[in-house]
């Protein structure tokens, strides 16, 4: 049975770029993701096994861990290319567009 403490690393490091990145943080995630899957169906095609806070995984188990870890980074994805497209609509017109909706109102009909 295999358990890389690579993966931590990579997880932590992840966390370190999602603190400066959101976007790139999720990205990264998504490397992680694909490295760990290649990573693990080679272990697997040698006949070992990975095991998961000790306990064994079947390949099919970990196949489908990936899959739902891949449902992770891609809301997490989403999460924050919607955070960086509202942060720069909010660049773009000025706060109190946001809070006084006759505000935008106006900048539409007069532009």
């Amino acid at each position: 049975m295999i358990f890389n403490p690579v993966i931590i690393g990579a997880l932590f490091v992840q966390n370190l770029i999602s603190k400066a990145s959101k976007v790139a943080g999720a990205i990264v995630g998504f490397a992680i993701t694909t490295g760990i899957m290649v990573w693990g169906l080679f272990i697997y095609s040698e006949g070992s096994q990975i095991a998961l806070f000790g306990i064994p995984l079947s390949q099919e188990a970990f196949i489908m861990a990936c899959i739902v870890w891949y449902g992770f980074d891609t809301k997490s994805f989403l999460a924050a290319k919607k955070v960086t497209e509202n942060d720069t609509t909010k660049e773009v017109m000025p706060a109190d567009s946001w809070t006084d909706p006759s505000l935008l109102t106006e900048r539409i009909t007069t532009t």
